[in-house]
This record gives C-alpha cells, sequence and structure tokens, in this order.
C-alpha cells in the first residue's frame, strides 16, 4: 500500500469521528436490542415519571413525535451503519446531512412544534470541543435540572430513537449553553411558532406535520399529475 494511500485512510478515518463518538459495542448491543423491544408508550411513560407535573398527553405527543421523527430523518439523510459510517459520508461529501448535531437540531426543531407546557427540551452535549463530541436532544419536567431528564438520541443506531435517563447513559451529558445550541434552539421556537412544518422532501413520501394546535399528522406528499 503507498504511503498516499495510508494518508487518504487516516484522513478518512480521522473525518468519520468529527463531531460524535459512539459507545463501547458491547454496551451499545444490549442497549439497542433492549431498547427496540419497547413500544413508543414506554419511553410516554419514562417521560411521564420524570414528575408529577408533567402532563400525560404532552409525554404520549413527544414519544411518538420524538420515534416518528427520528425515523423520518433516517430516510431523509439516506443514513447508514454504523453512525461513524454516516459522519464520514457527510464529511467527505456524500451525504449532505447526519452528523450527531444535526439529528439533534432537525429533531429539536420538530419537538418544539408540540408547544410543551409542562416538558422542556433542552441541547445536551459530552465532551465539547473534542473530536468525541456528541450531541441530543434532553427533555426534562418543566424547570427541572438537566441532569434530571431524559436523552433523546436518534442519531446512536442510524435513527432508531436512543432513550435513556441523562446520569444512566454512556456519555458524560452537559447542557449546551454554547451560542450556537440557544441560537439553534430560539430558531426552532420561531418555526414553531410559524405554523406548519416545511414541505416534504418529495412527491410520494410520508412526513410528519404538527399543527399550530401541537397535533401530530401523518400525511403524504401529493404526487404530480402525469397527463
Amino acid at each position: 500500500m503507498s504511503a498516499s494511500s495510508i494518508s487518504l485512510i487516516a484522513a478518512a478515518l480521522l473525518l468519520s469521528l468529527t463531531s460524535c463518538e459512539t459507545p463501547p459495542a458491547s454496551r451499545a448491543t444490549t442497549e439497542v436490542s433492549r431498547r427496540n423491544q419497547l413500544p413508543t408508550e414506554a419511553l410516554a411513560a419514562e417521560i411521564e415519571a420524570l414528575s408529577p407535573s408533567v402532563r400525560r398527553t404532552e409525554a404520549q405527543r413527544l414519544a411518538l413525535c420524538a420515534q416518528l421523527t427520528s425515523a423520518k430523518l433516517a430516510r431523509d439523510y439516506h443514513a447508514v451503519a454504523p453512525a461513524l459510517l454516516q459522519n464520514l459520508l457527510v464529511n467527505t461529501g456524500f451525504r449532505r446531512r447526519g452528523l450527531c448535531y444535526q439529528w439533534t437540531e432537525d429533531l429539536l426543531s420538530q419537538l418544539q412544534r408540540l408547544k410543551l407546557d409542562s416538558l422542556d427540551l433542552q441541547w445536551g452535549v459530552a465532551r465539547a470541543g473534542t473530536l468525541r463530541e456528541h450531541n441530543c436532544a434532553v427533555v426534562t419536567a418543566k424547570g427541572d435540572s438537566f441532569q434530571r431528564g431524559i436523552v433523546l438520541d436518534p442519531w446512536r443506531y442510524g435513527g432508531r430513537l436512543f432513550w435513556r435517563r441523562v446520569p444512566r447513559d454512556y456519555y458524560p451529558w452537559q447542557r449546551d449553553d454554547s451560542p450556537y445550541a440557544r441560537s439553534r434552539l430560539s430558531a426552532a421556537v420561531r418555526r414553531a411558532s410559524q405554523g406548519p412544518a416545511d414541505s416534504p422532501p418529495g412527491p410520494g413520501l410520508v412526513f410528519i406535520d404538527v399543527t399550530n394546535d401541537g397535533v401530530i399528522r401523518l400525511k403524504e406528499a401529493s404526487r404530480p399529475n402525469r397527463e
């Protein structure tokens, strides 16, 4: 193998690590297999258990929207497994989006449309500013501390939503109060106040629409008439 080939491979591996880090394989396998056995209702119950003040209907709507949005983003991103391969494709220009902060940004943008009264949505970051940085959404009871929240991470398994209490997860999560995170959360709130979700990416695709009243609807994009 030539020196130039080795350099290209090393550069590709370095790029694949940019922005996100996966947990150890043994732990990851255990977590995803267990989470895949749990229906959306289990996540809703976990969210409701955050505090007696959490409304059951809001917990159910958030859980459903998070699951549907994660699956939709996987299609929109043309996500592949493992997640670090998606990073490589994005960083080398073969995919437009799919880094962990982009999953977080797009998930929070959709969840903000629910206009929740008993829950808060926050941006979580682990190992900020390093090649092992990872980002996620975190839901907490209204006014509660970040460390008592639940991680919502669609990046980790390519659109199969992972969720777990913040202190129990592999990553050392902290609330991200950086200007970027604050600006993206503010932008999501503004978009939520403007009404329906963005137009779907193409005809015949099912997409998620959250109405002005926070109602989740699945719609199919209309197909163009053929003459």
